[in-house]
């Protein structure tokens, strides 16, 4: 399949597929990590990778570099903002997704300056991470 190339001022950018995707999911409770997976298959994503805590994150990071990684902020052994920011001395252009039920101004403040490509808020709708991959990403319509 031919990936359409966007032209911006000069430079040709290839545009990336949501099929060519991986995402790695970073919550403690199997449920969520399980409906996350469901809904991010559904989306079409090449491959989805599960860990339920902090330093697995980190390990599995390293091992698969998924495209995106979608973590809870409240997890064992090292919080979702810790794994935010060792994600990003890892690789600074990772795309680190914090999907919480903590709703905190500060949270969302220490979470941009760390990088964070997007703040989801539990409970979230499964359009949500569908627009999130489209608006990290920069893909329009459906690229499936």
């Amino acid at each position: 399949m031919d990936i359409p190339k966007a032209d911006v001022g000069g430079i040709h950018v290839k545009q990336q597929s949501i099929s060519e995707l991986t995402a790695l999911i970073v919550d403690f409770s199997e449920h969520i990590r399980a409906l996350m997976n469901m809904h991010l298959r559904n989306e079409g994503l090449k491959e989805v990778f599960q860990v339920a805590d902090g330093v697995a994150a980190i390990e599995k990071y390293r091992q698969v570099r998924p495209s995106i990684v979608f973590v809870d902020f409240i997890l064992p052994k090292m919080n979702g903002l810790t794994v935010l920011k060792q994600l990003k001395q890892i690789d600074p252009q990772a795309k680190v997704v914090i999907v919480t039920a903590v709703s905190s101004i500060e949270i969302v403040r220490l979470a941009k300056d760390l990088g964070a490509s997007y703040y989801i808020l539990k409970p979230w709708q499964p359009n949500k991470l569908s627009e999130v991959l489209r608006f990290v990403f920069n893909i329009q319509g459906d690229k499936k």
